[in-house]
């Protein structure tokens, strides 16, 4: 164990996780309204098919993108929780 870790109480290190996995549910939360907003407009065409078409694309994209960071923060978040599983990109310099 580096010397991070032993400094570091288990407390400190479930905060920074709790932070950081309620970053990621409020970027999917914002990802998801981003999407429902873009379907919408593509749905009552108030953008051109062309244009419309690619905006929901990209906020399909990026809905899918923050759903599988949350994920993966919440499955490191709840190792660490349950079982005292210290996540790997725990250390200096990881946000």
């Amino acid at each position: 164990m580096s010397l991070y870790f032993r400094s570091a109480s288990r407390i400190e290190i479930e905060d920074r996780w709790r932070t950081r996995l309620a970053e990621a549910k409020r970027n999917h939360d914002q990802a998801v309204a981003h999407f429902r907003r873009a379907a919408e407009e593509y749905r009552v065409k108030e953008i051109p098919a062309s244009d419309g078409s690619l905006g929901l694309h990209q906020a399909i994209s990026g809905e899918s993108s923050a759903r599988r960071e949350y994920i993966r923060v919440l499955r490191l978040f709840t190792d660490l929780v349950v079982h005292g599983k210290i996540p790997q990109d725990d250390g200096p310099g990881a946000h």
